[in-house]
Protein backbone atom coordinates (compact mmCIF):
# COMPACT_ATOMS: atom_id res chain seq x y z
CA UNK A 1 0.00 0.00 0.00
CA UNK A 2 1.42 3.26 -0.87
CA UNK A 3 2.07 6.08 1.57
CA UNK A 4 -0.51 9.09 0.44
CA UNK A 5 2.37 11.47 -0.10
CA UNK A 6 3.35 9.16 -3.06
CA UNK A 7 -0.39 8.87 -4.50
CA UNK A 8 -0.62 10.03 -8.14
CA UNK A 9 -4.05 11.83 -8.79
CA UNK A 10 -6.22 9.49 -10.79
CA UNK A 11 -6.34 10.60 -14.66
CA UNK A 12 -9.35 11.20 -16.52
CA UNK A 13 -9.32 9.32 -19.48
CA UNK A 14 -9.81 11.75 -23.38
CA UNK A 15 -13.13 11.36 -24.01
CA UNK A 16 -14.48 12.83 -20.47
CA UNK A 17 -12.37 15.89 -20.78
CA UNK A 18 -13.81 19.40 -21.86
CA UNK A 19 -12.21 20.32 -25.20
CA UNK A 20 -9.33 22.54 -24.78
CA UNK A 21 -10.18 26.20 -24.26
CA UNK A 22 -13.60 24.93 -22.29
CA UNK A 23 -14.86 24.27 -18.71
CA UNK A 24 -17.56 21.59 -18.00
CA UNK A 25 -20.41 22.87 -16.98
CA UNK A 26 -22.02 22.85 -13.98
CA UNK A 27 -24.44 20.15 -14.27
CA UNK A 28 -21.07 17.76 -15.06
CA UNK A 29 -18.84 19.18 -12.50
CA UNK A 30 -22.12 18.19 -10.10
CA UNK A 31 -22.01 14.91 -11.41
CA UNK A 32 -25.53 14.98 -12.51
CA UNK A 33 -25.87 13.38 -15.69
CA UNK A 34 -27.16 14.97 -18.53
CA UNK A 35 -30.33 12.93 -19.22
CA UNK A 36 -31.69 13.38 -15.97
CA UNK A 37 -30.83 17.39 -15.87
CA UNK A 38 -34.25 18.18 -16.94
CA UNK A 39 -35.62 16.22 -14.32
CA UNK A 40 -33.83 17.91 -11.41
CA UNK A 41 -34.99 21.15 -13.08
CA UNK A 42 -38.26 20.31 -12.90
CA UNK A 43 -37.87 18.68 -9.08
CA UNK A 44 -36.46 21.82 -8.41
CA UNK A 45 -39.31 23.67 -9.73
CA UNK A 46 -42.40 21.35 -8.20
CA UNK A 47 -40.61 22.03 -4.72
CA UNK A 48 -40.59 25.71 -4.91
CA UNK A 49 -44.11 25.60 -6.28
CA UNK A 50 -44.97 23.53 -3.17
CA UNK A 51 -43.24 25.54 -0.70
CA UNK A 52 -44.86 29.11 -2.28
CA UNK A 53 -48.36 26.89 -2.31
CA UNK A 54 -48.16 26.27 0.78
CA UNK A 55 -47.20 29.89 2.22
CA UNK A 56 -50.18 31.01 0.08
CA UNK A 57 -52.94 28.21 0.69
CA UNK A 58 -52.10 28.48 4.33
CA UNK A 59 -53.14 32.64 4.51
CA UNK A 60 -56.01 31.26 2.38
CA UNK A 61 -57.31 29.09 5.03
CA UNK A 62 -56.35 31.34 8.04
CA UNK A 63 -58.73 33.82 5.93
CA UNK A 64 -61.53 31.71 5.91
CA UNK A 65 -61.07 30.94 9.96
CA UNK A 66 -59.67 28.07 10.27
CA UNK A 67 -56.86 27.86 13.47
CA UNK A 68 -53.45 27.54 12.20
CA UNK A 69 -53.56 24.24 14.14
CA UNK A 70 -55.91 23.57 11.62
CA UNK A 71 -54.62 24.57 8.70
CA UNK A 72 -51.34 22.82 9.18
CA UNK A 73 -53.22 19.67 9.31
CA UNK A 74 -54.53 20.39 6.44
CA UNK A 75 -51.34 20.89 4.49
CA UNK A 76 -50.07 17.98 6.03
CA UNK A 77 -52.74 15.55 4.83
CA UNK A 78 -52.48 17.37 1.50
CA UNK A 79 -48.39 16.27 1.32
CA UNK A 80 -49.22 13.10 2.00
CA UNK A 81 -51.82 12.86 -0.45
CA UNK A 82 -49.02 14.14 -3.00
CA UNK A 83 -46.55 11.40 -1.97
CA UNK A 84 -49.03 8.64 -2.21
CA UNK A 85 -50.12 9.89 -5.70
CA UNK A 86 -46.58 10.36 -6.85
CA UNK A 87 -45.77 6.90 -5.59
CA UNK A 88 -48.79 5.19 -7.23
CA UNK A 89 -47.96 7.45 -10.35
CA UNK A 90 -44.18 5.85 -10.10
CA UNK A 91 -45.77 2.63 -11.23
CA UNK A 92 -46.45 3.41 -14.68
CA UNK A 93 -43.09 4.80 -15.35
CA UNK A 94 -41.70 1.50 -16.39
CA UNK A 95 -44.33 -0.07 -18.01
CA UNK A 96 -43.37 0.56 -21.45
CA UNK A 97 -40.59 -1.63 -21.08
CA UNK A 98 -42.12 -3.84 -18.60
CA UNK A 99 -45.36 -4.65 -21.15
CA UNK A 100 -43.26 -6.44 -23.67
CA UNK A 101 -40.95 -8.15 -20.93
CA UNK A 102 -44.22 -9.98 -20.20
CA UNK A 103 -44.33 -11.53 -23.23
CA UNK A 104 -41.29 -11.73 -24.97
CA UNK A 105 -42.55 -13.80 -28.02
CA UNK A 106 -44.88 -10.78 -28.76
CA UNK A 107 -43.29 -7.94 -28.18
CA UNK A 108 -45.37 -5.82 -30.92
CA UNK A 109 -48.37 -6.90 -29.83
CA UNK A 110 -47.92 -6.13 -26.33
CA UNK A 111 -46.69 -2.53 -27.22
CA UNK A 112 -50.00 -2.79 -29.58
CA UNK A 113 -51.84 -3.35 -26.74
CA UNK A 114 -50.44 -0.81 -24.38
CA UNK A 115 -50.69 2.33 -26.55
CA UNK A 116 -54.25 1.23 -27.26
CA UNK A 117 -55.05 1.56 -23.84
CA UNK A 118 -52.90 4.98 -23.31
CA UNK A 119 -55.35 6.34 -26.63
CA UNK A 120 -58.44 4.86 -25.05
CA UNK A 121 -58.04 6.54 -21.80
CA UNK A 122 -56.94 9.67 -23.73
CA UNK A 123 -60.50 9.70 -25.20
CA UNK A 124 -62.29 8.19 -22.21
CA UNK A 125 -60.96 10.24 -19.31
CA UNK A 126 -61.83 13.58 -21.20
CA UNK A 127 -65.40 11.83 -22.58
CA UNK A 128 -66.68 10.84 -18.90
CA UNK A 129 -66.06 14.76 -18.11
CA UNK A 130 -67.48 15.87 -20.60
CA UNK A 131 -70.93 13.68 -20.31
CA UNK A 132 -71.23 13.60 -16.92
CA UNK A 133 -69.85 17.18 -15.47
CA UNK A 134 -73.24 18.90 -15.57
CA UNK A 135 -75.48 16.27 -14.08
CA UNK A 136 -72.88 15.35 -11.24
CA UNK A 137 -70.32 18.33 -11.23
CA UNK A 138 -66.65 18.08 -9.79
CA UNK A 139 -66.35 15.82 -7.09
CA UNK A 140 -68.91 13.86 -8.84
CA UNK A 141 -66.41 13.06 -11.65
CA UNK A 142 -63.80 12.46 -9.25
CA UNK A 143 -66.01 9.46 -7.20
CA UNK A 144 -66.99 8.13 -11.13
CA UNK A 145 -62.74 7.96 -11.88
CA UNK A 146 -61.99 6.45 -8.44
CA UNK A 147 -65.13 3.94 -9.37
CA UNK A 148 -63.26 3.38 -12.50
CA UNK A 149 -60.37 2.65 -11.05
CA UNK A 150 -61.51 0.42 -8.32
CA UNK A 151 -63.54 -1.68 -11.22
CA UNK A 152 -60.36 -2.15 -13.34
CA UNK A 153 -58.64 -3.27 -9.82
CA UNK A 154 -61.14 -5.89 -9.13
CA UNK A 155 -61.67 -7.29 -12.62
CA UNK A 156 -57.35 -7.49 -12.99
CA UNK A 157 -57.68 -10.00 -10.42
CA UNK A 158 -59.78 -12.65 -13.05
CA UNK A 159 -57.19 -12.13 -15.92
CA UNK A 160 -55.51 -14.94 -16.67
CA UNK A 161 -52.32 -14.47 -19.07
CA UNK A 162 -52.14 -17.02 -21.94
CA UNK A 163 -48.87 -19.09 -21.81
CA UNK A 164 -48.58 -18.82 -25.17
CA UNK A 165 -47.89 -15.13 -24.92
CA UNK A 166 -45.70 -15.68 -21.39
CA UNK A 167 -43.56 -18.45 -22.87
CA UNK A 168 -39.56 -17.58 -22.74
CA UNK A 169 -38.56 -16.46 -26.41
CA UNK A 170 -35.91 -18.85 -27.01
CA UNK A 171 -38.34 -19.87 -29.81
CA UNK A 172 -39.33 -18.25 -32.91
CA UNK A 173 -42.90 -17.31 -32.77
CA UNK A 174 -43.81 -18.94 -35.88
CA UNK A 175 -41.53 -21.72 -37.88
CA UNK A 176 -40.58 -19.64 -40.83
CA UNK A 177 -38.77 -22.59 -42.93
CA UNK A 178 -41.94 -23.79 -44.82
CA UNK A 179 -42.47 -19.96 -45.75
CA UNK A 180 -41.60 -19.04 -49.20
CA UNK A 181 -38.99 -16.20 -49.40
CA UNK A 182 -40.54 -12.75 -49.33
CA UNK A 183 -43.51 -14.55 -47.87
CA UNK A 184 -43.45 -13.47 -44.43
Amino acid sequence: MSSPARRRPMRTPAAARPPAGRSRSVIARLGIPPALTWGFVGVLLFMTGDGVETGFFSKYLADQGLAKADAAVVIAVYGVTVALYGIALAGYVPISALVPALAPRHKGQAMSALNLGAGASTFAGPAVVAIALGQVGVQGIAWIFALLHLATAVAIRFLDPDPEFTAPATAPAFDDREVPAGRH
